[in-house]
């Protein structure tokens, strides 16, 4: 059952990339929902999904200002946190948000923190 909403939830991404999708977009450093160019960032965008207590995939990879379409396939809020680096973008169940990934090279531990103590974490490489 758990494989099969995992399935589901990389479907539907897939389907909503092509898609403009509204979102929650916050004014932390380091994030925000339009690129300063007007451009889609470095590199093609990565998905990145939450549902339930896990992102998917766990481990992203991104070219220094690239973009993080983070979509929320679950029932509650989650967030894609990068404390150090001071980046929090929460997301409403159902929505999606763009996350511009200004990081020097190197790899990153993200979280949800609503949900860090169920084990939602990830690792982002910044190339």
């Amino acid at each position: 059952m758990r494989v099969r909403m995992r399935l589901l939830a990389v479907l539907a991404t897939v389907a909503l990339l092509g898609a403009a999708c509204g979102g929650d977009s916050g004014g932390d450093a380091g994030t925000t929902t339009t690129p300063p160019d007007g451009g889609n960032g470095v590199g093609e965008a990565q998905a990145l999904t939450a549902l339930d207590d896990e992102f998917n995939p766990a481990d992203v990879t991104v070219d220094s200002g690239g973009t993080i379409d983070f979509r929320n396939e679950g029932e509650n809020v989650h967030n894609f946190s990068i404390t150090e680096e001071d980046i929090s973008q929460d997301v409403a169940a159902g929505q999606s948000t763009t996350v511009i990934i200004d990081l020097e090279a190197g790899t990153y531990e993200f979280v949800c923190v609503y949900h860090e103590a169920a084990g939602m974490t990830g690792n982002l490489t910044v190339l």
